[in-house]
């Protein structure tokens, strides 16, 4: 704690923000990593339903994009 109050006209989030291996770092990394996996499912999302757009079949469009059937099924 004695480090907080020589932090002068500094922050706490600031200095939190400093710290290594910080829980703000871990949840920054984690954050992203969640928006990275949301973007991607969004575009399987995408793609399987352009693709059943163009007439390809649930099964086809299982195996090109990974999704369940459960998952394309709640793309209609």
């Amino acid at each position: 704690m004695s480090e907080l109050k020589n932090t002068g006209e500094e922050s706490l989030a600031e200095f939190v923000k400093k710290l290594p291996n910080s829980f703000f770092d871990r949840g920054l990394r984690e954050g992203r990593k969640e928006g990275e996996r949301e973007g991607k499912m969004e575009e399987k999302r995408k793609i399987a339903a352009n693709l059943l757009a163009k007439g390809m079949n649930k099964a086809e469009v299982m195996e090109v994009t990974g999704l369940t059937e459960k998952e394309i099924e709640a793309l209609d």
